[in-house]
Parts: C-alpha cells; structure tokens; sequence
C-alpha cells in the first residue's frame, strides 16, 4: 500500500523539480476556509495523455520520499478550470471516521427520501470482507479519467492516496453532504480490504484502481451496497444493481459520481 510519513509542504507556483522530477508549471490550490492557506498544487493547463501517465507514476513511485500524492485531474463540462483554477474548495478535514458507521449512516440518510426508487437489492449490508493479494505498484497506476478530455496533474499532502479528499476539502458529493473525512474514509477502507488507490478526480467525479475484488455473489452484494449508500446516483441513474454486481466481478477500477 502506498503510504508516507513525510509532513509535506505545498509546492510553490511555476515549473519545479520534485524528487529529481521535472514538473511543468503549476499553481498553489486555496480554499476559502481556514485562513487562505494551500491545500494543493495543479499544474496550470491539461497535459497530453502519455506524459500524464508518466508523472503519475513516477510521482507516485516518490510518495514515500514527497509526502505529495499525484492523482490526474478533470474540470466539469470540459471547462478544466472548475474547480481546479477556480478555488471551489471546503473546509479541511481533521476528523477520522471509521467506514462502516460512515456507511451506515448514510444508507439511514438515504432511505426515507428513496420512497418508491429505494432499491433494496442494493441496501447496505457491512463492510465485504478483505481479499488478499498484492497491492498495485507505481508502474501499474493507469490514471482513470471519466469526461474523455484532457487531465492535469495535481498534488496533495497526504500520509496516504485515501486522505487526499479529506486534506483538500474536496466538495464534489456535496448534494448527498459527503464531503471530507466521511469520503476519506471509505476510499482508506478500499484500500486497506481491496488495495484500492485513487488515480483520477473531477469536479463531481472520482475513479480508484482495484486490484482486488470479492469474488463470491455474498461479498459482491455487500459491496454493491457500500457503492451504493456512498454515491446512489451510480445506480439510480446508472446501471441496476444486478448489471452493476456483475460490472464488479471483474472491474479493474471503479468510477463515482455525484449531480
């Protein structure tokens, strides 16, 4: 699992050299809240598809030694300045939370306002179990983005890929009020149960990279359940939870995202 004990620092603007990287140039991220200071460092205009690739990866293979973790980044609608150039960013997080009370209760925030749409097959059920086996390696880190367009680079101080939204006060689930630490702390279960590791992020959408999945129909159930209380809108609006289950079985990333 990709860790680090490095207290970073937010890189400063322009072009610099990280662990011997040569980054392109990039700009400091502020949120509104707690005193204007930086959360994160982006490069400034989208990079081609190949070198994106090649920075992730090389940066991630840093993680240990930068403290900063590189996931690629998309704007909404094609427009990459939201939220990147924009400053559309909360509060940071402090808090740690542990999955399943996160998930529990938001699958209790979910079903009264589901009525009739509530899909039982997907309710929520605990935590799948663990699966065992390796976690994916920094030359392994394919960068998932959901729009087809063009991604940037961003950087955040993180001991870990799972605390990034927390520490950048991401707000994409805000309409479902799931910002921060509550998302963070699914996306640390993921990775702790199925080596899950965040690799792409937009204004309202996020993908990991799973190298493990449950296998039997019990724990994909389970799964499918978390999946569903922390983002409903992948099948609400996406595919039914049958279709989905079966999507998992063999899915080498997962994608979210919130209207």
């Amino acid at each position: 699992m990709f860790s680090s004990s490095v207290s970073a620092q937010v890189p400063p603007a322009g072009p610099l050299t990280l662990a011997g990287i040569e980054l392109p140039e990039g700009r400091q991220l502020r949120s509104d809240f707690g005193g204007g200071e930086p959360v994160g460092w982006v490069t400034v205009e989208p990079l081609p598809e190949d070198r994106l690739t090649e920075l992730v990866r090389r940066l991630a293979g840093a993680f240990a030694e930068t403290g900063l973790w590189p996931v690629a980044v998309e704007g909404l609608a094609g427009e990459y300045a939201r939220p990147w150039l924009e400053g559309e960013f909360g509060e940071v997080d402090d808090r740690v939370l542990a999955a399943d009370a996160v998930l529990t209760e938001a699958a209790a925030d979910l079903m009264p306002d589901a009525g009739e749409d509530w899909e039982p097959s997907a309710r929520y059920r605990g935590l799948a179990d663990p699966v065992s086996g390796p976690d994916l390696t920094a030359d392994e880190l394919e960068p998932i983005l959901l729009n087809e367009q063009g991604g940037g680079l961003l950087l955040v101080p993180a001991q870990r890929p799972g605390d990034l939204l927390k520490r950048l006060g991401w707000i994409g689930a805000t309409n479902y009020d799931r910002n921060g630490e509550p998302l963070s702390a699914v996306l640390r279960s993921w990775e702790d149960r199925f080596g899950a590791v965040l690799t792409g992020l937009g204004f309202d959408t996020l993908a990991v990279q799973v190298p493990r999945r449950p296998s039997s129909d019990e724990q994909l159930r389970r799964l499918v359940g978390e999946h569903y209380v922390w983002c409903p809108d992948i099948i609400d609006q996406g595919l039914p939870p049958a279709d989905y289950l079966a999507q998992l079985r063999t899915a080498d990333g997962w994608a979210f995202w919130w209207d």
